[in-house]
């Protein structure tokens, strides 16, 4: 029996300590008596310190302490507290202990002191080995630093997505003890590299290979998180992963935007690096990816809003819906990639959808936008339905734009009355919540733009009919003024002739004048109410309405001969009178002062002329005038020739003019015979 087994035998109380430390349960326990000599260690001890109970009953604790590796300063404070216990200046104390026992170890000691029941008092210190807490609190003290600085940086307006990326990458490769940390894009079957981390120099920005034989094959065809803690053995030395690039491990998680696949968050070392991942550091990871998918999905939604706001600008340039269509067709492909789109508008007098505009690639892969009837298909039914549809498989859909084409899904964007957009999608690319969402708020944009479009072509035609109305107005002006002037006058100087001589003569000419000037303003705001009165025909003395206007025109120098029994005509006397007057003042006022003026009958007897011994005038107004009822003729000829021309086709005269080699000539064709007087 060793010295130990004697100790405890032949000490009073060893039953007694046995017990307590039975009942503690813990790692392993001693006793040291108040000089510091072990006097007792339990089978667990000796287990854990790898040593046996006779190298350690009856040394020191120094000697034992030093036996373990324990350092200077650790056996200070044991000293001490041993020395404070024995003293009764504390009652217990725990320590803990860093130690080398085939690995490192973290000790928790507690000791304290027990009086025996001789009254002798003894310091029991019972152990717990608590590397794999200390681990887990270490372990849970790195989450919490990592998942902090992911914060701080995802939080830190002033960093750009690539910034961002590039410092979570070094922070998760420092979290993980790895050295390459990558994101990567995936496109058609190719994986290239965005942000990357480390020197291995296939894993650098802009880098790229066939997703086969790539170790994120596996990462996308799950659905959760990859971790290769031995990629050599799970993949094979022979794979094509492994042989490229040579990684003993790998951890990865996929990065997606709304339900789209973006690429992929990882983590990997060199061939010789074998790594365990724990819960905690995989749960870190997916977060990570997660956090990428996040960033990646607001970048988006921010360039996305970013480009509807440039479209805006732009649709608020297009003056037609056609080139309303143009931008919406083009912006369907520039921000959604959605490059086979076409446009309808609909024709609300035809009941039809009438294609406005298309790509280059829709007309190349399914030809060129049919015109669509009422109940045509799915198109009619979007349009009908004014929502916003997304149909992920058409494959076997009778009724579907893009009929004869590989692409499966559609999605149709209507434009409330005005049309719908349609596009159809190919490869890969899938149609998300995102894009939804955005399209709506295309939809929306192109829709305000063709209604705007609409509103300005109604102004414009309104405006045009304004022009209108006011050029027929200043016309209306121009003439009642020009006419009316005529009477005025001659009622003006038969006043004054009156004034002077008293005669009833005279007041019976300003009576009549006057008298004219009602029938006048009768008749023009007839024609101002657009209810202008036919042509009221008489027998009328051609050389009495000569002689009236004559009087009317101010004529100064002037003078005018008539040719004797000029005879009678059919014809309405105001329009008549208003004629002559407008002839005989357009003589007066382009001839010199002492112009002659001359009427007569036309050597068939089947009209008359009025002719004077002016200038004549240029090629230009006599084609003109000889251009009855052309649109332009007012501005050409002036207010009053125009009147001429107007009163000639009320009757159904014809009207000639040329200039002679005695002056200015008009000629009227009645296409009857002037009636001789008798």
């Amino acid at each position: 029996m060793d010295a130990g087994d004697n100790a405890a035998k032949d000490t009073p109380t060893g039953s007694s300590y046995y017990r307590a430390i039975v009942e503690t349960g813990l790692d392993g326990a001693f006793v040291v008596d108040p000089d510091g000599v072990i006097i007792y260690v339990d089978d667990s001890l000796c287990s854990l310190l790898g040593r046996d109970r006779n190298e350690l009953v009856g040394t020191t604790f120094e000697t034992a302490a030093k036996s373990v590796l324990v350092g200077p300063e650790a056996y200070d404070r044991f000293a001490t507290t041993i020395s404070d216990i024995s003293d009764g200046d504390v009652a217990s104390r725990t320590l803990s202990f860093d130690v080398d026992l085939e690995g490192s170890h973290v000790l928790d000691i507690k000791v304290a002191r027990h009086t025996r029941e001789d009254g002798a008092a003894n310091i029991v210190g019972v152990v717990r080995d608590v590397t794999e807490r200390e681990r887990r609190a270490e372990a849970a003290e790195q989450d919490q630093e990592v998942l902090a600085k992911l914060y701080e940086i995802s939080g830190d307006a002033s960093l750009t997505f690539d910034e961002k990326a590039e410092r979570i990458l070094a922070a998760g490769c420092a979290y993980l003890d790895l050295p390459y940390g990558f994101l990567t894009r995936i496109e058609d079957d190719v994986q290239q590299m965005v942000h990357t981390v480390g020197d291995h120099k296939l894993l650098q920005t802009g880098e790229s290979v066939p997703v086969e034989q790539s170790y994120c094959r596996r990462t996308i065809k799950t659905g959760g998180l990859v971790g290769m803690e031995d990629a050599r053995a799970e993949l094979g030395a022979d794979d094509p992963a492994y042989e490229r690039f040579e990684l003993g491990c790998y951890i990865g998680t996929k990065v997606v935007i709304g339900e789209n696949l973006y690429g992929t968050f990882c983590f990997a070392g060199p061939k010789d690096q074998n790594q365990r991942f724990t819960p905690s550091q995989r749960e870190v990871v997916k977060l990570l990816g997660q956090w990428s998918s996040y960033e990646l999905e607001r970048q988006q939604v921010e360039a996305r809003l970013r480009g509807l706001h440039r479209t805006s600008q732009r649709l608020l340039l297009a003056e037609t819906t056609a080139e309303v269509a143009e931008t919406a067709v083009q912006v369907a492909t520039e921000l959604f990639a959605l490059p086979m789109t076409a446009c309808w508008e609909y024709d609300s007098d035809a009941d039809l959808l009438c294609p406005l505009a298309e790509t280059d690639e829709a007309v190349e892969r399914v030809g060129e936008t049919p015109t669509i009837d009422r109940g045509g298909g799915l198109i009619w039914e979007s349009f009908d339905d004014d929502e916003t549809r997304h149909y992920d498989d058409l494959t076997d859909r009778p009724g579907r734009y893009s009929q004869g084409t590989d692409a499966r899904a559609e999605v149709h964007v209507p434009l409330g009355t005005h049309g719908v957009i349609v596009s159809a999608v190919s490869g890969s690319r899938t149609i998300d919540t995102v894009d939804i969402e955005s399209l709506q708020l295309f939809g929306i944009l192109v829709r305000e733009a063709m209604a705007g479009v609409k509103r300005e072509e109604r102004l414009a035609e309104r405006g045009e009919v304004l022009q209108e109305q006011n050029a027929r107005l200043e016309k209306f002006v121009d003439v009642a003024a020009h006419d009316l002037r005529n009477p005025l006058t001659g009622a003006i100087g038969w006043l004054e002739i009156a004034r002077q001589s008293d005669e009833a003569e005279a007041y019976d000419r300003v009576e009549r004048s006057l008298e004219r000037m009602d029938d006048l303003v009768g008749e023009l705001l007839s024609m101002a109410r657009g209810d202008r009165q036919p042509t009221k025909r008489r027998p009328v003395s051609l050389q009495s309405m000569v002689e009236e206007a004559w009087d009317y025109t101010d004529a100064g120098e002037a003078t005018l001969s008539v040719e004797s029994r000029l005879g009678e005509i059919q014809a309405d006397e105001m329009r008549l009178l208003q004629l002559f007057g407008n002839l005989f003042r357009n003589s007066i006022e382009h001839c010199p002062d002492d112009v002659a003026v001359e009427v007569g009958r036309l050597p068939n007897g089947a009209g008359f002329y009025v002719a004077d011994d002016g200038p004549g005038l240029t090629e230009d107004l006599l084609v003109s005038l000889n251009d009855i009822g052309a649109e332009d003729q007012a501005t050409a000829i002036g207010i009053g020739l125009m009147s001429v021309t107007d009163i000639i086709i009320g009757h159904g005269w014809d009207l000639s003019v040329a200039n002679t080699d005695r002056g200015l000539r008009f000629e009227v064709r009645t296409g009857e015979q002037l009636t001789r007087p008798k």
